[in-house]
């Protein structure tokens, strides 16, 4: 996978974390991961198609998922009901959406699909192209976040340098 890819979602991840949850992100590490496995309690993966195909998930314990809508309404959140996934499914598509908007300049059109979540440690991600995927780790004070990319070319893309 290109180094590209990984960096696009680097900045607008602490960006989106930053304005929405008032707190800063720090990143912490990028390791490859091949075992397409989730990692965490839940993930939220948004699919990406078009000149790059594949996925993004944001991975998230429980307790930091609970911390993270807590944040983003300002009141204490015990359990992820529909108002929680859709506040974390927004800010999925907020990350990915800049990303795109930063892939799309180097000449890469993505287009987004609703966020889907994965529940549960050892769930299996969608099939990819890409054979290997990244998982950018971060901290901050509502808890940990790992996002994980896994993107590749479809057939028959022609990128600007």
């Amino acid at each position: 996978m290109k180094e590209q890819y990984v960096n696009a979602f680097l900045f607008p991840a602490t960006l989106v974390w930053e304005s929405e949850l008032n707190t800063d992100l720090e990143f912490i590490s990028a390791m490859p991961r091949r075992d397409g496995k989730t990692m965490s309690d839940l993930s939220v993966l948004v699919r990406v198609t078009g000149d790059l195909v594949g996925w993004v998930s944001y991975e998230l314990r429980k307790k930091d998922a609970l911390r993270v809508v807590g944040a983003m309404i300002s009141e204490r959140v015990f359990e992820l009901d529909e108002m929680g996934h859709s506040a974390l499914g927004e800010v999925a598509n907020m990350i990915t959406g800049n990303a795109a908007t930063a892939l799309e300049v180097a000449g890469y059109t993505c287009d987004l699909r609703p966020p889907e979540f994965l529940a549960g440690v050892g769930r299996e991600f969608p099939p990819t192209p890409a054979p290997i995927q990244i998982r950018a780790d971060f901290r901050s004070e509502v808890g940990v976040l790992g996002v994980r990319i896994s993107l590749g070319e479809s057939s028959g893309v022609q990128v600007a340098a």
